[in-house]
């Protein structure tokens, strides 16, 4: 009998072996297709071509210390919800700042085991699963969630987040005037990162909906307490 079940594609990006061989077994132990690309060439042909179901990236490829930066940059100008995982030996906050600000939505050192891995591309598949049907918000207004299919629009005009600025979005708009510190928004999120990871993605937040309406003014800081958001004439 045939096996017609769809196992989602990891396209992985590693241009050392001793990783490659390592990682890419274990993902086909849990179910995955791996897609193995060794170089940014082949890796941006690839995606601009089709992009992938997730995307698990090296932020250094070959001589290029940011090479997988630019491949996430280049997948986010085709989607803004194709799950976006920086899987590195880069531990510094200035790569995790850079790696954010290009959209991805995690980014996991070498150093952490492989089940958080794992259970990282499981839970971005998972939300990025209600994310495949079109939709169309009905209603002019301030901020609408569609909460199936984790979608925001802003005065009935959608909002290209990623799937954790989404996330982030949500957890704040659902409490107005509710500070919520970083804690509570990466716990929200499903997601743990550092303090400016998520200065970077309330940063990106504020400019996709600034794009949307130059207006908006809905999230403020709290110093040294985190964010929270404001209604129209809150």
């Amino acid at each position: 009998m045939t096996d017609t079940t769809h196992h989602p594609v990891v396209a992985y990006v590693e241009d050392e072996k001793q990783f490659s061989d390592y990682y890419t077994p274990l993902l086909k132990k849990c179910g995955f297709e791996v897609a193995l690309y060794t170089s940014k060439s082949s890796a941006l042909e690839a995606f601009q071509r089709q992009p992938p179901d997730i995307a698990v990236l090296d932020v250094a490829l070959d001589n290029d210390l940011e090479a997988g930066i630019d491949i996430c940059a280049e997948i986010r100008k085709v989607s803004q919800v194709v799950p976006i995982i920086f899987l590195t030996a880069q531990a510094s906050d200035i790569t995790e700042i850079l790696g954010r600000r290009a959209g991805a939505d995690d980014y996991i050192t070498k150093q952490t085991s492989a089940e958080l891995l794992i259970a990282r591309i499981r839970s971005l598949l998972k939300r990025h699963a209600a994310l495949t049907d079109s939709t169309r918000f009905q209603n002019e207004g301030s901020l609408r969630v569609d909460m199936s299919r984790d979608l925001i629009a802003w005065k009935g005009k959608p909002v290209d987040l990623t799937l954790t600025q989404i996330w982030i979005t949500k957890c704040l708009a659902q409490s107005p005037g509710q500070v919520k510190s970083i804690r509570d928004l990466m716990k929200a999120a499903q997601t743990v990162m550092s303090d400016n990871g998520m200065v970077q993605h309330i940063r990106a937040i504020r400019k996709k909906f600034e794009a949307v309406d130059p207006e908006f003014d809905s999230i403020k800081t709290v110093h040294a307490k985190g964010y929270r958001w404001v209604e129209e004439n809150g």
